[in-house]
């Protein structure tokens, strides 16, 4: 396609907005470039603590130590410093996944600040990939500019995001993942549609929670997906049986992690003096602590309140309790194969996974919501109500207008609420004595 074309088309689509949605997505795009400007600043600024943690762990992987209990000592090579780790404890604090360390691992060999410039793209590359696929897909411009308003001022400016930015976190790489599969469910090719269970596979590997997606899977079932979920997950076996250690120690790390704010798992050790200059830089203690943004806090935060030593049983009956109650409530929902419902569906279970789990979360993993929120916009099936009422709470969750106690928890309780409406209103019709989904495209 040549520059005319390019012009031609770009006024064709620019014409079919009115002068106030103009104005509007003129002054939306100012912001987009002002927080885009802002993310710059914070990476050259700060030292991405968690993408440090996770590169050392990633260039780890075959060395003779463990990326998850490995800790540096004078004399090994600066490249696996990570001088953020909290002393005093038996594990290190790598909380990634094996799968998502092996994401990292070609870019691991790299200089660090050259590392963080690449992550920085790529976290930009996932955030705008989810953005424009659903900005381009054939809607009003109506929907078009509330997209726009809601993506840009919610997530690409949002506190959340340059938290997220800063850090170095890998959210939004999960949420790009919901994407991908939710793209290729809705694709009517079986190729696709069997890629789709692969993603899913793929995401487990990166992400254990990831596998309450098989539930709504098994629950509406889908062959095409389903034969690709069982040979991803073949190959996953595969892959496992030849990395046995490292999962396991995985696993054991996490288990001890979830308990650290219990204060279990710790031990005496001497304090390390690191370099002060670390691959070139001296910035990878700092971050910015004073982000004005959250969600709801982990069950546990709440129950050590009362029962300072919880079961970890407790938590998984919680979980399972609240998952039988949804699934309850939303029967004839969740058996359908629309894949809208699929997505919302293994996102709330997913959620609920992350709100459960006694462990620390972090405002960053509130990037996930953009598919969701987009995509439930997208389909114009929520009222103007609705989208007051996400708009609300995703306003608490940036403590827009204000801070007070209880609001972010509150703002990511409108997010759940909206999806758990927008679910119980979607539309069912009667087809030859069957209970079928509206399919939208």
């Amino acid at each position: 396609m040549d520059a005319a074309s390019i012009k031609n088309n770009f006024f064709k689509f620019w014409n079919n907005f009115t002068p106030p949605q103009k104005i509007l997505l003129l002054v939306l795009a100012l912001l987009l470039v002002a927080g885009i400007i802002k993310a710059v600043y914070y990476t050259w600024l700060f030292g991405g603590a968690d993408l440090r943690d996770r590169i050392v762990g990633a260039r780890l992987l075959n060395t003779m130590h463990s990326p998850y209990y490995y800790k540096w000592s004078p004399g090994d090579p600066e490249e696996f410093i990570n001088p953020n780790l909290i002393p005093n404890r038996s594990i290190n604090g790598i909380s990634a996944a094996p799968g998502t360390l092996y994401i990292l691992y070609p870019i691991s060999f790299l200089k660090y600040p050259l590392i963080r410039v690449i992550w920085l793209v790529m976290q930009y590359f996932f955030l705008g990939s989810i953005f424009f696929y659903f900005f381009r897909q054939k809607t009003s411009s109506n929907v078009k500019v509330l997209l726009a308003l809601f993506g840009i001022l919610f997530f690409f400016c949002s506190p959340f995001w340059l938290l997220h930015i800063d850090r170095g976190q890998v959210y939004i790489m999960y949420a790009y993942f919901f994407l991908l599969i939710y793209r290729n469910l809705k694709s009517r090719k079986t190729g696709l549609q069997f890629s789709a269970g692969l993603l899913i596979t793929l995401a487990i590997y990166c992400r254990p929670t990831f596998f309450v997606l098989v539930l709504p899977l098994l629950l509406a079932f889908n062959p095409r997906v389903f034969a690709g979920l069982f040979l991803g997950g073949c190959i996953a076996l595969f892959l496992l049986f030849f990395n046995f250690h490292l999962w396991q120690d995985y696993l054991t790390s996490m288990s001890m992690f979830t308990k650290v704010t219990a204060g279990l798992q710790t031990s005496v050790e001497s304090p390390i003096v690191y370099p002060e200059t670390i691959e070139g830089t001296t910035n990878l203690r700092m971050g910015k602590l004073d982000f004005m943004c959250g969600g709801l806090a982990p069950l546990d935060t709440h129950l050590s309140k009362i029962f300072p030593s919880t079961s970890g049983m407790v938590f998984i009956c919680v979980y399972l309790i609240l998952v039988g109650l949804l699934v309850f409530l939303l029967w004839k929902k969740i058996r359908t194969k629309d894949p809208i419902l699929f997505i919302l569906f293994g996102f709330l279970f997913y959620m609920l996974a992350e709100y459960v789990m006694p462990a620390p979360r972090g405002a960053y993993a509130l990037m996930q919501w953009v598919v969701p929120v987009l995509l439930m916009l997208y389909t114009e099936r929520m009222s103007i109500a609705d989208r007051i009422l996400m708009a609300i709470g995703l306003c608490f969750m940036v403590d827009f207008p204000f801070y007070f106690p209880f609001l972010n928890d509150i703002g990511e309780l409108l997010l759940v609420y909206s999806i758990v409406n927008f679910i119980r209103k979607y539309p069912m019709v009667k087809t030859n004595h069957k209970t079928e989904q509206l399919y939208i495209a």
